[in-house]
């Protein structure tokens, strides 16, 4: 009896202690830097790619175009809401550090600025589509490189398994895109 008794409380220390085996015991233990400055910038660029779409809504495009848009944007906000889920679980910030000089050493921040939707907004007719077309292609391109980054050195097994579901959604959107672009009229 008193050898279960140890036992249980060894077991009981263990677990208190974050040390009960398996992957990780604690929410916090089983990511690193990498996972977190990845979701981070997903979520930013998942959030500039909702803009972009929410200006493409208004205007004429390509049934083809459209409809992936749409999945797009579906998509990208249930990945948006589990990556600030996994953020908000390890009491990290969603929001990524805004300062070019900090994401330096992961090639900087690739940013669809204001500017970029001032100019999609002022397009014609004839361009709306060609620049659209580009700007999401970038976007995704951009994704697909971050996403690249967190299976190379990430930790965390569900930040890796998104990102490989993002390497291989986002290279097929990108080839519609491509093979779409192709019927466009400049």
């Amino acid at each position: 009896m008193a050898r279960r008794t140890t036992v249980l409380a060894l077991a009981g220390i263990l677990l208190a202690a974050g040390c009960g085996g398996g992957r990780a015991a604690t929410p916090a233990a089983d990511h690193n830097a990498t996972d977190v400055m990845f979701l981070q910038m997903m979520v930013a660029r998942e959030q500039e790619t909702a803009e972009l779409l929410q200006v493409a809504r208004a205007r004429t495009l390509p049934t083809a175009i459209r409809t992936l848009a749409e999945a797009i944007r579906t998509t990208q906000a249930d990945e948006s809401r589990t990556m600030q889920s996994w953020l908000t679980g390890w009491r990290q910030p969603v929001r990524m550090d805004p300062a070019a000089a900090s994401h330096r050493h992961h090639g900087g921040l690739a940013v669809l600025g204001p500017h970029d939707l001032d100019d999609l907004k002022r397009a014609d007719s004839t361009a709306f589509s060609t620049q659209f077309v580009n700007l999401l292609i970038a976007q995704q391109h951009d994704a697909v490189e971050l996403a690249r980054m967190e299976t190379a050195t990430g930790t965390h097994a569900g930040a890796e398994e998104l990102a490989r579901r993002i390497v291989e959604s986002r290279t097929a959107q990108i080839a519609t895109l491509l093979t779409a672009a192709t019927h466009l009229t400049p």
